[in-house]
């Protein structure tokens, strides 16, 4: 189930998401309104719901907005119990006024929701905690700060066999939100359009940009995209809209990771059948893989991971190819690369029938030579000859001549251009393999401005994500034969 949160300033504007489609409960931040209504009017406006209502007026320290007024909030909740207007009350876990508790339990069709809000972390007591919210026949809720990939499968394994809500905060528990039932959870809790409440939520606009709106199949099997940072929707939407197309058979959303390892436990936990890997875990992801692909083991490069439920993971490169089928057909004697890590050397070695001549290598590390972890080359040996590694100040020059320049480096912000003051010529081709979602990069704008060939970053997410997509179809088969 999906819970809005009315958190607008006034009641007209929070009636209108009573009605929004994929919205099966909301609630009521009270504290969030303008001015506090008349009693009346509050419960004339849950009483005309459309949906069951949650009544919640956060003290200051939980993160509400109004000054802490016990007497008035007392009154308040009184008459918001008594008009049987509301299905939940939501009050802090330490809420100890006998007569309010004594008088929601007098009520046939009203629970209670005891909330524990932790924003430094998880606290090594939430058992006890959950067991005294429970023996009071409650129901328990627990949001706290998730500050690491540890802390999302500590809570994870905390909630399972439980009934309530469970839910991290922050980057890190953005899982505990999308996946809100396997995390034991009632309902996942979104809010407004714009309208930030808490780290990590999601409003139904995210969920679309996602591709993770309308309904999901129980028996969807579960994929993602681990990384760190990770800040995307353009790969969950192209693979959601994907599983869309046969029938909803898996769904597909973000893991942001500090910790690869830890992830791999909760992916364990979870039964992932399938996952996108980028950086910084493209190497970490193969000592993972009982089965390696050759072109893994090449580039020292996984960016994909498979396997079925009786089968261990087998690891993939579908960027290779993906590159490769952008650039087919076309040729190329002076090539310019920029960067010089896991992107990079996937260039190199899709560009072994492509690049005639030579190969510049621009290196913002002022690296000579593309190696891995432990020092083995990683360097086709097609290239010894024709490879050629320049100062980073020199790329512009060497940019101008360049028939083909490829930029593999991210910007440090979104209007940096790493080759702005060049000048490029229609004979020239940039492709650039970073990406925004709606609007070309700096670097792409400029080149089509000069009537260069410009192939954007999202051609090679889209081929690749087509090839990842035909994986994890095929461990799904599988995994059902």
């Amino acid at each position: 189930m999906q819970c809005m949160c009315l958190c607008l300033p006034t009641l007209a504007e929070n009636r209108e998401l009573l009605f929004k489609k994929g919205v099966d409960i909301a609630e009521l931040r009270v504290d969030f309104l303008d001015t506090l209504p008349q009693p009346q009017v509050l419960i004339r406006f849950a009483r005309m719901s459309p949906l069951p209502l949650i009544f919640s007026w956060r003290l200051l320290r939980d993160g509400g907005l109004y000054p802490d007024n016990p007497e008035e909030r007392k009154a308040y909740l009184i008459k918001m119990i008594k008009s049987e207007a509301f299905a939940y009350i939501d009050l802090e876990h330490d809420f100890d006024d006998a007569e309010v508790l004594d008088l929601i339990a007098q009520q046939e069709d009203l629970e209670l929701i005891s909330s524990y809000y932790d924003q430094t972390g998880i606290p090594e007591d939430l058992e006890a905690r959950y067991e005294r919210i429970v023996a009071r026949g409650a129901i328990p809720k627990f949001a706290c700060m998730i500050k690491s990939t540890a802390d999302l499968l500590k809570l994870y394994r905390f909630s399972q066999g439980k009934r309530g809500l469970f839910i991290g905060m922050g980057h890190y528990g953005i899982p505990s939100r999308l996946l809100h039932r396997r995390f034991s959870s009632l309902w996942n809790y979104l809010i407004p359009e714009g309208s930030p409440l808490a780290p990590g939520q999601f409003s139904l606009k995210d969920l679309e940009r996602c591709g993770l709106d309308g309904p999901r199949k129980k028996t969807s099997e579960l994929f993602g995209v681990v990384g760190n940072p990770l800040i995307e929707t353009e790969l969950s939407k192209i693979h959601n809209v994907l599983f869309k197309k046969r029938s909803k058979i898996g769904v597909y959303i973000p893991f942001p990771a500090d910790d690869f390892a830890s992830f791999m436990e909760l992916a364990d936990e979870l039964g992932l059948l399938g996952l996108s890997i980028t950086a910084p875990f493209k190497a970490d992801a193969i000592a993972y893989a009982k089965h390696v692909d050759e072109l893994v083991t090449k580039l020292n490069s996984c960016n994909t991971l498979v396997r079925t439920k009786n089968e261990p993971w087998s690891a993939y490169n579908t960027e290779h190819d993906s590159f490769a089928q952008a650039l087919k057909g076309k040729s190329y004697k002076k090539v310019l690369i920029l960067g010089s890590g896991a992107a990079a050397r996937m260039a190199l070695f899709a560009l072994k029938n492509i690049a005639e001549e030579k190969v510049y290598i621009a290196s913002r590390t002022g690296s000579e030579s593309l190696v891995d972890a432990e020092g083995v080359a990683r360097i086709p040996a097609e290239y010894e000859s024709r490879l050629e590694h320049i100062a980073w100040a020199d790329r512009i020059n060497y940019a101008k001549e360049a028939d083909l320049v490829i930029n593999t480096v991210p910007l440090s912000t979104e209007r940096a251009n790493h080759l702005a003051d060049v000048r490029w010529g229609a004979s020239q081709t940039v492709f650039d393999f970073v990406y925004f979602a709606n609007r070309c990069t700096p670097l792409c704008q400029s080149a089509q401005d000069d009537g260069a060939t410009v192939i954007e970053g999202n051609v090679l997410l889209q081929e690749q994500a087509q090839l990842q997509h035909l994986l994890f179809v095929d461990a799904i088969k599988r995994d059902r034969e």
